[in-house]
């Protein structure tokens, strides 16, 4: 007994002692700073301020909370590509200082063959925001893969916490030939997982930031581990993409994501390409389209000017091994290959949606892949008699349905005023499925028979008349006074239309617009 109680007296007094010690002091979050017009390198002060990206790269680790801030109205050369990982409530921040001045460019020149101008491999909880970003060199001829920004997992399993905000992004040179790599995955702002089985980025962010005149992706966020591992809860939100030689926002291998609130303009520039040889699946782009992906959002988008050189050419795709995908709120106007594609996707929904003056066909089916259960509803349609070899809805391939799948088109309103006259629908078969459908001009072979079709004007103040920006579509909606026809009904939690008025999912109108 008198052992156990010294044993226990002895424990006791060790432990007191232990807590009585100050544990040692984590090191407070340190901000570094960057002019690269400086004429002396410092110390990375604000007084002192480093003057050479290399001065970044030999600082080595940076902890979980520094901030790295590069002087606005500079350039920095070279490639930027800082080390260490940030922590849950502490990311690392990389951005700008000053109060006066454009936003400081990080300009690669060029960097090297799978390489960004700004750089993260395997690092999670970094805020990337507030710069300019450039990487060419010669002009945009290469073979080259390369990106403005590239942030990469390989076999470093889930990488949270990356946010990538507010930068422009323009000017860059990569290779847009498949023949020696992915070429979609390099461009403007890029983010790719495809290492171990396990690799992604849960909760990415990508928002607000501009993207001009890149090569050969927009925005492109892919993993490589489908179906066993997907990017879960990606938001895309409030970019603007412009002139992309390839596609504008392109998304392999997600789940649970949103893609929402963004504008691509003109994407698909590249095409004809002398790199690429003949037109194939691989030379294909498009606006925006997700891929090997499900339960994703794609909404309150603008999507125009897209050109078809290359194949596709559409606004939005629904591409393979997708399903459960929704396309809603959108606007697409303009495009050269089209309002939406579906290649072997399943289960999409496209509804609430303007497309106006798409050439080729407002809805395109590749009838070789499967689209099984399309449900398409609630959109208004205007085609213009400058349209000359325009369908409504097209197919490829198609003998029992596009590729032996279902669609379903209701409560549409289709103004159609092409010249064509070779087939309003290029199918005509039980597998296609049509209800309370509005028809105004051109009917064509093909066209819906069911009784609920009308062609009783749906009294909008002048549709066709838009143009860019969603400001640019009060010509859509109701004539002062006038109701709606009404369509059957939709599912219940659909409450809102293309302008945000409450709708009655039982008695909905036709159209986009109640």
């Amino acid at each position: 007994m008198r052992l156990r109680a010294a044993l226990i007296a002895a424990s006791t007094a060790a432990l007191v002692a232990a807590v009585l010690v100050p544990a040692a002091a984590e090191a407070a979050p340190t901000k570094y700073y960057v002019d690269c017009s400086a004429k002396t390198a410092g110390t990375g002060t604000v007084a002192q301020p480093w003057n050479r990206l290399a001065q970044i790269h030999d600082h080595g680790d940076f902890a979980p909370g520094d901030t790295i801030s590069l002087r606005r109205g500079t350039t920095c050369h070279g490639q930027l590509h800082p080390s260490g990982s940030g922590a849950p409530g502490a990311p690392i921040t990389l951005g700008a200082y000053g109060t006066r001045g454009a936003k400081p460019t990080v300009s690669g020149d060029g960097t090297p063959n799978y390489t960004g101008a700004v750089q993260l491999r395997n690092q999670p909880y970094w805020i990337i925001q507030d710069l300019r970003v450039t990487n060419t060199r010669g002009g945009r001829s290469t073979q080259v893969y390369r990106s403005g920004v590239s942030v990469w997992n390989q076999d470093g399993g889930e990488i949270r916490g990356v946010i990538i905000q507010r930068l422009e992004v323009e000017d860059v040179a990569s290779s847009p030939n498949e023949k020696f790599g992915s070429s979609r995955e390099w461009g403007g702002i890029t983010v790719s997982s495809g290492g171990v089985q396990g690799d992604s980025f849960p909760g990415l962010v990508i928002r607000d930031n501009r993207v001009d005149r890149v090569g050969r992706s927009g925005i492109a966020v892919m993993n490589w581990e489908f179906p066993t591992t997907f990017n879960e809860g990606v938001r895309i939100t409030g970019n603007r993409v412009s002139w992309a030689r390839g596609d504008g926002i392109v998304v392999f291998g997600a789940q649970h994501s949103r893609i929402d609130h963004n504008v691509v303009a003109n994407a698909a520039d590249e095409w004809p390409c002398p790199l690429c040889g003949s037109i194939t699946p691989l030379t294909a782009n498009a606006g925006i389209w997700p891929a090997r992906s499900s339960h994703i959002r794609i909404d309150h988008n603008e999507v125009y000017g897209t050109h078809w050189r290359g194949g596709d050419g559409e606004a939005f795709d629904s591409d393979q091994d997708t399903h459960d995908v929704v396309f809603e709120y959108n606007y697409a106007h303009d495009n050269t290959g089209g309002g939406i594609l579906f290649c072997g996707s399943r289960s999409a929904t496209v509804r609430f949606n303007i497309f106006e003056n798409n050439d080729k066909g407002a809805f395109t089916f590749i009838g070789n892949v499967p689209a099984d259960g399309t449900s398409i509803y609630n959109n208004t349609v205007f085609v213009g008699k400058q349209l000359k070899q325009t369908k409504v809805v097209r197919a490829f391939n198609v003998d029992k349905g596009p590729g032996g799948g279902t669609v379903a088109f209701k409560n549409n309103v289709y103004f159609n005023y092409s010249t064509y006259r070779g087939g309003w629908w290029q199918w005509n078969t039980p597998a296609v499925t049509t209800a309370a459908n509005t028809i105004i001009g051109v009917h064509g072979a093909g066209r819906p028979h069911d009784r609920s079709t009308s062609r009783k004007d749906p009294h909008l103040r002048k549709p066709g008349s838009g143009g860019i920006g969603f400001a640019s579509l009060n010509g859509y909606r109701l004539q002062k006074g006038k109701k709606p026809q009404r369509g059957v009904a939709i599912p219940a939690d659909v409450t809102r239309d293309f302008f945000g008025r409450r709708i009655d999912p039982k008695h909905p109108p036709r159209g986009a617009v109640g």
